[in-house]
């Protein structure tokens, strides 16, 4: 998943993000027997389900940030 994303923080704070919408009874993108809400967060970020636009950081231009 981390060569989905450029960075392993990011990665991170989106699954937490994901899992808390999990918690709060957000709709589920995938329908998994599993009821733990990082693991359902994984398995859609792993299905393709999750998209992450990185924006850049506060003061960097975009045509910088690569």
């Amino acid at each position: 998943m981390s060569d989905q994303v450029g960075s392993k923080f990011v990665l991170t704070n989106v699954l937490a993000k994901r899992a808390i919408q999990l918690d709060l009874r957000a709709k589920r993108r995938l329908e998994l027997d599993n009821k733990n809400a990082l693991t359902q967060a994984m398995e859609e970020m792993a299905a393709g389900l999750i998209t992450i636009n990185e924006r850049p950081a506060k003061g960097e231009k975009e045509s910088e940030k690569n």
